[in-house]
């Protein structure tokens, strides 16, 4: 935040020079057990070593116009970057997470009345957080997370877009792209025969999908497996994450081929926190599925389970191990109603 230092200029129109009177500030005490302010009228609080420290207090009394938003700390406009955190912590130093809850009406768009989250600390970090209320207006979009164009990587704590998918909903960027670009309708890009890290997720699971061309694909070269034989743990998994959103709904389809047999191995597949499909038999060649997608931001998740009863391995013995167990899928497109 830059400072700039006001003069006064006065004019004498008589012998006796004009003089300016300071307003004079009401005095506000504090309750006993809070701490008042230099210079910040009615700023009552617990640590004020916490004010303007670089790393935002989201909560009252820290974000309130009282204490100037927690000095500042709170919007990226205000934060001082000289401050003991700096306003930029990323993920793997000591401190944090930290995001940017900004309440300041001159630069955030935020109704603290209405953003009812669970972790303040989310909004704002660069992680998109598609349940919970996080990607509303209320909540500017998570604090601009949830969109490439408005998620700040100089300020994330985590990198934009790496580790949670943008699951874009801010109209202000959505109105802006074309059809072609259109963030409410994708189609998988494995034929590019690499994951796009934007918009898939691969890494949440104990071992990790991969583009495949060891065998025929349902179109083209490339589809993407997962493997039992990859997955260490028993009731471990593999998981495959794309974030999911349409003002009107809409229709997920996606070709399959799933070699799995219970008890020894399935697929299931998840929207948000329901089950909405399990195959847990062999399927005979390449099938294509559809699920509809209800209105609003969903998180999809092919999940390829490893002993997912947690079936000790005598038990297993006596069912014959079949062979390896494999999940084939390729593509995956979504189309808005």
């Amino acid at each position: 935040t830059t400072t700039k230092a006001t003069t006064t200029s006065t004019t004498t129109t008589t012998e006796e020079p004009t003089t300016t009177v300071a307003p004079t500030i009401a005095f506000v005490e504090c309750p006993s057990d809070l701490f008042s302010v230099e210079g910040l009228p009615g700023c009552c609080v617990e640590d004020p070593s916490y004010l303007g420290d670089g790393a935002c207090d989201p909560r009252a009394p820290y974000n309130t116009e009282e204490c100037a938003f927690d000095l500042g700390d709170c919007c990226h406009e205000t934060c001082n970057s000289d401050s003991a955190y700096g306003c930029k912590t990323k993920e793997g130093g000591e401190y944090g997470p930290f995001g940017f809850f900004c309440l300041d009406p001159r630069f955030g768009n935020m109704d603290e009345k209405k953003c009812q989250v669970e972790n303040l600390e989310w909004i704002g970090d660069g992680g998109c957080d598609t349940a919970g209320g996080y990607n509303t207006p209320e909540c500017g979009w998570d604090g601009g997370d949830c969109c490439e164009d408005t998620c700040d990587s100089e300020y994330a704590f985590y990198p934009c877009g790496a580790n949670q998918a943008y699951v874009c909903m801010d109209p202000s960027v959505v109105n802006k792209e074309t059809k072609s670009d259109s963030p409410f309708s994708f189609q998988d890009g494995f034929e590019s025969g690499v994951f796009d890290p934007l918009h898939w997720d691969v890494d949440d699971g104990d071992a990790e999908w991969k583009i495949d061309d060891s065998k025929p694909a349902a179109e083209g070269n490339y589809y993407i497996s997962a493997r039992t034989g990859d997955i260490s743990l028993d009731f471990g998994t593999a998981k495959l994450k794309h974030g999911i959103q349409s003002f009107g709904g809409g229709v997920l389809s996606f070709d399959i081929q799933a070699l799995v047999q219970i008890p020894f191995d399935d697929l299931i597949i998840m929207i948000d926190d329901d089950v909405v499909a399990e195959f847990s038999s062999a399927t005979t060649g390449w099938e294509r599925q559809e699920l509809d997608i209800p209105t609003g931001p969903h998180l999809v998740q092919w999940i390829h389970r490893k002993n997912p009863s947690n079936m000790l391995e005598a038990d297993l013995k006596l069912f014959g191990y079949p062979d390896e167990g494999v999940t084939m899928i390729d593509n995956i497109a979504f189309q808005p109603s």
